[in-house]
């Protein structure tokens, strides 16, 4: 799979079979970081989490108005 581009300057790709970020300015990398796909794994429960936590707030601040 070829590198895409996510948004503010962070790029993804597969390489040997871990999950590769990179930030770019235009330069060329100028960060890295390699997850393996149990580590990606367990980023998506984190991101699920936050996100049903965020809108429970959400939800509660709605009720209160």
């Amino acid at each position: 799979m070829s590198k895409q581009y996510l948004d503010d300057s962070v790029y993804v790709e597969i390489e040997n079979g871990m999950v590769k970020l990179t930030t770019e300015n235009g330069y060329g990398p100028s960060n890295t970081i390699y997850l393996e796909l149990f580590v990606y794994d367990k980023l998506v429960r984190y991101v699920e989490t936050a996100k049903a936590i965020h809108k429970a707030h959400v939800e509660m601040d709605k009720d209160k108005s």
